[in-house]
């Protein structure tokens, strides 16, 4: 892939299945590794150099949007997922009209996470220094784990 941001979603939109692995640094589409250990051709199409804080309120702002997704019966029978959205009892009309679809959303979400640790932007000790977990004040929900950010030393 050329612009692995801009492709993913195309693909996800189009009806592709991919699975991201924090903990590997993997990125699977259709069964095909875009991104396996941390290796990758092409660009990530993304760029991440923010101060810790804005790239928090990004990723908060992504998990808004997978939060407040619409589900479909392919998002709902995925079998692994970091983070939880919203059952679609518990949506608003405003949400079921106007949201978007899960697995366009959660790509979003688990890829920006992705890049972050990938281009290294986000570093464990400027945000949880001594911690073994990050949790948004914003969604107590949202919770980042270390092991999925820090590079294994």
């Amino acid at each position: 892939m050329e612009n692995i941001w801009n492709e993913a979603q195309e693909k996800v939109h189009n009806g592709s299945t991919f699975r991201i692995n924090l903990e590997k640094r993997d990125l699977v589409i259709d069964g095909k590794y875009i991104i396996k250990d941390g290796k990758y051709e092409g660009e990530l199409g993304y760029d991440t150099k923010f101060p810790a804080n804005a790239l928090l309120a990004m990723t908060e702002e992504y998990y808004w949007q997978y939060l407040h997704s619409v589900p479909s019966a392919r998002s709902e029978a995925k079998y692994r997922r970091y983070f939880r959205a919203l059952p679609e009892h518990e949506l608003s009309e405003e949400d079921m009209l106007y949201g978007q679809h899960r697995d366009i959303t959660q790509l979003r979400l688990e890829l920006f996470i992705l890049i972050m640790v990938l281009q290294n932007t986000l570093v464990w000790d400027e945000f949880a220094k001594g911690k073994w977990f990050w949790q948004s004040k914003k969604y107590p929900s949202l919770v980042l784990l270390k092991k999925w950010i820090e590079i294994n030393k």
